[in-house]
């Protein structure tokens, strides 16, 4: 499963790994399905995804 995870965004396995381990520590997950779970109630998925410094939104140019 990680493995689908992390090549749909396009990262190392590892790194993704490493960012589901902070997210479960951050919002106190004990498991995955724990981690789905409160992901969800939190609204994280309710929000754009952060685009980062220097990079437009979808739709918007210079």
């Amino acid at each position: 499963m990680d493995e689908a995870i992390a090549r749909r965004l396009g990262m190392n396995v590892r790194t993704c790994r490493a960012h589901i381990a902070k997210l479960a520590a951050a919002l106190g997950s004990g498991s995955r399905a724990q981690l789905g779970y409160l992901i969800a109630r939190s609204g994280l998925l309710d929000h754009e995804p952060d685009q980062g410094p220097g990079m437009p939104a979808p739709g918007q140019h210079d």
